[in-house]
C-alpha cells in the first residue's frame, strides 16, 4: 500500500497483511506526510499558491523555481482568486 499514485510501485508504506494500525504508523509514510507538509517558503508568496499548495515535495527545484505549471494554472483558474463553491461544484 502507498500515497501517491505516481510512486506507487516503488514507494510503499506497507502491504494489505497490516492491520490499519500498523499501516498508519509505518515509518516510511510518516516521513512522507512529514515532507508534504514541509514546504519551500517561495511557496508563501507564489500567486498559484491557492491552487497547487505547493505541489508535490517530490518535483524538484531549480534554485528558486519551481516545477510547478504556473502558465497553465493560472490560465485554469482564469487568473481569479478561487471560488471554492465552483470548484466543489466541479469536484461532483
Amino acid at each position: 500500500m502507498a500515497g501517491c499514485p505516481n510512486s506507487a510501485t516503488d514507494n510503499t508504506f506497507g502491504d494489505i497483511t497490516q492491520s490499519a494500525s500498523e499501516y498508519i504508523s509505518t515509518p516510511r509514510r510518516i516521513e512522507a506526510i512529514y515532507k508534504e507538509k514541509m514546504r519551500n517558503p517561495n511557496c508563501l508568496t507564489c500567486d498559484v499558491n491557492y491552487i497547487c499548495n505547493g505541489d508535490c515535495y517530490k518535483l524538484k527545484w531549480d534554485g528558486h523555481i519551481c516545477a510547478t505549471p504556473k502558465s497553465l494554472m493560472r490560465l485554469l483558474a482564469g487568473n481569479h482568486q478561487p471560488n471554492f463553491q465552483q470548484m466543489q461544484e466541479f469536484i461532483r
